[in-house]
């Protein structure tokens, strides 16, 4: 005798396959979702690494470039320069190089300044001594005298150099070394590595543009990013993603003169 279970519930295969089907879907739906979240927020990743790598590297143009001829880089101080520059920057379109007293020396030990403690005739004496002039001959002192340094090479640690001049009362004033800094995307890899072109445009006090080095006192700096991989779904030239930033730079140093 067959009984007859009465009241019981299940579920058929056909239902069975449209709750897979319709799982399968949702399933499908989310993943997709998540990959687009995914490939946005990486590429987002990429645009901020590159915009904020770019900054830094604008920043410190900005500043040294500002800064060109700081400490009174005086004529005879370029002249005793390899390669007797002209002037306290040079004027090319892709690259730069600025001349200046970028930072005050310190003891290698104790990170206090370096100054003048005595002087008599051409001599000064530091109160710490340091070999950043084993190699080269140029500094400033106080930010507002410069001096080409006597003697033969190299000094080693020394705290007693002889100038071309007489300094200028020089006690207790810190000691700047003047040196040139150069930005070149081609050559320098800390920028080629975040910046796609580099460009620098000369102009007058009146805002005119200028081939005249004499007459420069702004430079226009035009910088490219582009980050590091492609984006497939961008539709650029190539699928990078770029910026392009803009300064003008006022140049703070220059037709400024002191003895």
């Amino acid at each position: 005798m067959t009984r007859v279970l009465k009241g019981s519930k299940g579920v058929t295969l056909v239902e069975l396959m449209v709750a897979l089907v319709i799982s399968a879907v949702l399933i499908a739906a989310l993943y997709r979702t998540f990959i687009a979240q995914q490939k946005a927020y990486n590429i987002q990743e990429q645009v901020v690494d590159m915009q904020q790598n770019a900054r830094l590297a604008i920043s410190k143009m900005i500043r040294d470039i500002r800064m060109a001829g700081f400490g009174n880089v005086r004529p005879a101080v370029l002249a005793a320069m390899p390669g007797t520059p002209t002037n306290t920057f040079t004027m090319n379109g892709d690259n730069i190089t600025v001349i200046g007293a970028y930072r005050p020396l310190r003891d290698d030990d104790t990170k206090e300044p370096i100054t003048v403690t005595e002087a008599g005739g051409k001599t000064i004496i530091l109160s710490h001594p340091t070999d950043e002039f084993d190699d080269y001959d140029f500094i400033c002192i106080g930010g507002l005298f410069s001096y080409v340094i006597q003697g033969t090479k190299p000094r080693g640690k020394v705290n007693v150099l002889t100038l071309d001049r007489v300094p200028y009362d020089p006690k207790g004033e810190y000691i700047y070394k003047i040196e040139p800094l150069t930005y070149d995307r081609e050559t320098d890899p800390d920028l080629k590595d975040i910046i796609e072109s580099v460009q620098f445009g000369y102009f007058d006090e009146n805002g005119n543009p200028t081939g005249t080095a004499d007459n420069v006192r702004m430079v226009k700096l035009t910088v490219t990013a582009k980050t590091k991989e492609k984006d497939p779904d961008y539709k650029g030239v190539d699928g990078y993603r770029r910026r392009v930033f803009t300064s003008n730079i006022q140049l703070r140093n220059i037709g400024i003169g002191f003895p």
